[in-house]
Order: structure tokens, then sequence, then C-alpha cells
């Protein structure tokens, strides 16, 4: 009612003014507008400072109101809840009292609330369920988790300073036209709120968090997508409060401390504003920045965040290591000095003089791991052939005469008959043990040369001593 009152008086004021030096005059067209202008201010700052005040009790906390300031206190940050009484002028009043770890305090009297009962019932209510569910009990449904960047305290502040700097430029760019430069510098600055303004709604971001990947948009710029197994790195930090936000602080404090004095129903800790808190996901070439201080639930957004970040991680770690490791590549043998073919005589031949491909120098030849060593009359590793493994015969015990010894035992030179000099093999001693007569004939005729067979395999081989030599006496 006194606003209203002092609007009235002003106005008519001015009514008159304008009315005695005639419609036509400048001057008192100034004077009416001027008082019209001062009208409004007035207005706006009574509205802030003693008509705005308001609770709000949300699933994240609560908060005092004072036109574009908010004072919140998180629940996150609440360590309990109590109601105390006090008398003021005589009258007892009951105030709800959130207490934090730090120290801080908000303190709500009955007579601020239309209904007390039901506000201290909605306080208890949202700080058990965010206790009981740690904030993310409004996520329990299905779907990605979604985020968006508020900006409404950020337009709501540059829209004020727009406004400001905009009534006045009028004022002089039509009324007071003797002012040269007021009017263009308060139309500029208007400008400058309202561009500040359409930046603010341009960069505003949306996130969406699933469990392949973490998507931004943003307005007139495509969808920028990062997988979980893509992110390399990730950063929180915090910008430094620059000159302009301390000045902002500090007249900032002083108005509310001012308008705390005006209305004592709420109290509060000193106001300060959110520092910028970003945290900056980066990988495959690409990064989103999240604007933590521009969010409503940042610490939910944090822990779907890590929950998913240590997965992709986790998957990323087991797939590197069931992936076979990459073949290291060999350096190659050096190769040998090329043979020198000045001379007359040309290169030396390794065949000559039977060496058997042995150099002359002592050198050795290396041969094939599969191929069969030589000796023995063997020249199959000569020809690199392998000889297909023949089925072994059973041993036998057999005298020196006997051919079956052949089959056995590698094959040897056939015996000589002893020359002079040379001694005879000793003779059997008596009472030793003679193999069976029949058994070794049978034998022998069963090892019997012959001279081939239908299917046209040559003759077996023929050992033992020629005919014509005489034999060995026992």
């Amino acid at each position: 009612m006194l606003l209203g009152l002092l609007v009235a008086v002003l106005l008519g004021n001015g009514l008159y003014v304008w009315h005695q030096r005639g419609a036509d005059d400048h001057i008192g067209r100034a004077v009416f507008f001027g008082l019209a202008l001062f009208c409004v201010y007035w207005t706006a700052a009574v509205y802030t400072f003693k008509l705005s005040l308001g609770i709000h009790v949300g699933p994240h906390g609560l908060s005092i109101v004072r036109g574009p300031w908010r004072t919140e206190l998180a629940w996150s940050e609440t360590g309990r809840l109590v109601e105390r009484t006090e008398a003021t002028n005589g009258r007892r009043y009951r105030w709800v009292v959130a207490l934090a770890y730090d120290g801080r305090r908000l303190q709500v009297r009955e007579d601020m609330v239309a209904d007390y009962q039901q506000f201290r019932v909605e306080v208890y209510e949202r700080y058990r369920l965010w206790q009981d569910h740690g904030g993310t009990w409004g996520t329990n449904g299905g779907g990605p988790f979604t985020a968006r960047d508020r900006i409404g305290g950020e337009v709501r502040w540059w829209l004020v300073g727009a406004s400001i700097f905009l009534l006045p430029a009028l004022y002089f760019l039509i009324l007071l036209p003797e002012v040269t430069l007021a009017g263009p510098v308060l139309l500029l600055l208007a400008i400058l709120c309202c561009v500040m303004v359409a930046r603010a709604v341009l960069r505003r971001q949306r996130y969406t968090i699933d469990s392949r990947m973490m998507e931004s948009r943003r307005l007139l710029r495509k969808p920028l997508r990062l997988g979980w197994r893509e992110i390399a790195r990730v950063e929180r930090a915090r910008h430094a409060a620059s000159l302009l936000m301390e000045v902002g602080t500090v007249v900032g404090r002083l108005v509310m401390m001012i308008a705390a004095r005006t209305d004592g129903r709420a109290r509060s800790f000193a106001w300060r504003p959110r520092v910028p808190e970003y945290l900056i996901l980066r990988g495959g070439g690409r990064q989103i920045r999240v604007r933590l201080h521009r969010l409503a639930r940042p610490d939910e957004l944090l822990a779907w965040v890590e929950f998913y970040e240590r997965l992709g991680r986790h998957s990323a770690t087991v797939e590197r290591q069931r992936r076979p490791p990459a073949p290291v590549p060999s350096s190659p043998l050096p190769e040998p000095a090329p043979a020198d073919l000045s001379g007359p005589a040309g290169p030396a031949d390794p065949w000559a003089n039977g060496q058997g491909g042995i150099p002359a120098t002592g050198g050795t030849v290396r041969s094939s791991p599969h191929a069969a060593a030589p000796g023995n009359g063997d020249d199959s590793w000569l020809r690199e052939t392998h000889a297909q493994p023949q089925p072994r015969e059973p041993e036998r015990h057999a005298t020196p005469g006997d051919p079956s010894s052949a089959y056995g035992n590698p094959p040897a030179q056939p015996p000589r008959a002893p020359t002079a000099g040379q001694n005879r093999p000793a003779a059997t001693p008596e009472g030793a043990e003679h193999p069976p007569t029949d058994a070794i004939a049978g034998l022998a005729d069963s090892f019997a040369p012959s001279r081939g067979d239908s299917a046209g395999r040559p003759p077996l081989p023929r050992f033992g001593p020629p005919p014509d030599e005489p034999k060995p006496d026992p």
C-alpha cells in the first residue's frame, strides 16, 4: 500500500509539471517520464528485497530466494534437521533449522509459510529420501540418464542488466538528445546484455549417459558422442575467480545483508555464487566439457560417469589382454661376403678331392634337421630325401653266420677270410649251448634269396661269404 501511494504521488507531480509547461514542452515531458522511470526502479527494488522472499523445498536442497538471488543448502551437505523455539516481541515462534557439516545453517520461521505443519513434513521427507536413496530415487525408471544445464539464473541476471541499461538509454535518446554520449553508451551496454542472453541459450547443453557412450547436444551443433572405451583422460577442474566475479560477490553480499535486516522471518548464511567447475572427458581426438556448476544434480552425473568409465576401462583392459601380441620383427642375418672370383683359378670347388661337400678350410656344412646324418653308406642327405620308416623286425639271437642278422643291424661289409697274421675267431668252448640245427636251417630257408616274384620285385640281396671261399672252422 505504501509503495502504491508513493508511486501515485510521484506520477501526479510529474503530470502536473508537464501540464503547466505545456504538452509540447520537452522539459515537462522529460520530468514526467523521468519520475515514471524512477517509480519503475523503486518498485523493482522493493519487490526484490521485500516482496519476493520465498522458500523453496526441492529434491536436492532447501533454498531461500530473494529476487534474482538464491541461497541454497543441498541435502548432501546437510548434517541434520532440528526444530527450535524462540521468543520474538513477546511471542514464541518455531523455527526449522538445517545444519550443514561445515557450520552453515538455514533457518525458516513458522510465519514465513502459509502451512507450517505441511512445510515441516515436506522438509523432513525430502531429507529422508536423500538419505535413503542418495539422490538417485528419481532415476529408478528405465532409460538413460539425462541432464540439462540450468541457465535460468544466468539469463535472469543478464535480462535485469539489459532492462537497467535499456530504459535509461531510450530516455536519453528520445527525451534528452542534448546528452550525446549517455544514450549511445547505455544502448551498447543493453545490446551487450542481450548478446550474452543469446549466448547462454545457444551454449546450453543436454547430456545423455547410457552403457555405451556419453552424448552432448547443443543448438546449432552436431551431437558429440564419446564411447566409454575411447575415453583416455578424465579431468575435473575449477576456474579461479576473476576480479569481476569478486566485485559482484561483494556487492551481492551487501545487498543480501540489507535485505535480511528488512525481513527477519528467514535467516541464511552469507551468499556466494557457485564457483565455475568443469568435468572434461577426452578421447579419440574429441572432448566433452560438462559445466557442473550449471547442473541441478552434479553429484548424480558424476556417479554415473565414474561407474560407466570404470566399466569401459575394464573392458578395454580385458580386450587388450586377450588380443595376441604383435609379432616382433627379427633382425635379418648378415649376408655373407660374396666370393672373390678375381683369381685365375676361380672359386674353390667344395666337391674336389673327395671332400663330399665339406669345404677344405675345415668349415661345416649345415643340413636340414630332418635329413639323415651321413655315414654308414647312407647318401640320402645328399639328395635331400627322407627315407620312409620301415617296420622293425624283432630281435633274434643269431650266430655270426646267420643271414638274418642283416635285418636287425645296420648293413655291414660281408666277412672275409682271415689272412696271414690275423687272428681267427675263437672256438666255441665245450659245454656251451648251440642253437638247434633244424631251427637254423628253417630260418635260413625263410630268408633264402629268390629270383623275383610275380609282382616284379627284385630279388633280395645275398649275404654271407661267397660259396668259393672257405668257411672258418667252428
